[in-house]
């Protein structure tokens, strides 16, 4: 029985390794309701080429564009925010000379004079007291 069934496998086997332009037999439904797929000519698929090509092209430009764009907006908002900054330092500059002057104003009409006042010129920092580290050796 064994042989029987080797034999008609070989027998099968051969037939369909025999005829390579025969076509395979469908499995489930049949050829007609199946996706017929047709291989790209050589013109068309230099199209396509063409249009990734150009895609690519397109989309590096519009990225340099756009990085552009951003770069001169972050300049721009760099530029602005060292304006704001100097511009509210001077403001509190001047905020800090009116203060001092309605402080001289008060001051005078109380009947302090002027050489009483404190000075407005920076003095030196004083010099912090050195620490002397004491050395202990326990003997």
């Amino acid at each position: 029985m064994l042989t029987i069934t080797l034999l008609f496998t070989l027998l099968l086997y051969a037939t369909v390794s025999a005829d390579p332009e025969q076509e395979a037999i469908p499995i489930g439904r049949g050829r007609s309701r199946g996706h017929h797929h047709l291989t790209a000519s050589d013109e068309h698929l230099r199209q396509l080429e063409e249009y990734e090509a150009q895609r690519q092209a397109y989309k590096k430009a519009a990225n340099a564009a756009q990085d552009q764009y951003y770069n001169n907006y972050f300049d721009r908002m760099k530029e602005y925010a060292a304006q704001v900054y100097t511009r509210r330092y001077n403001q509190l500059l001047q905020q800090q000379v009116a203060e001092r002057q309605r402080y001289l104003e008060t001051m005078r009409q109380f009947g302090v004079s002027d050489r009483d006042l404190p000075s407005t010129v920076a003095q030196a920092a004083e010099e912090r007291p050195k620490f002397v580290f004491l050395y202990l050796s326990f003997v």
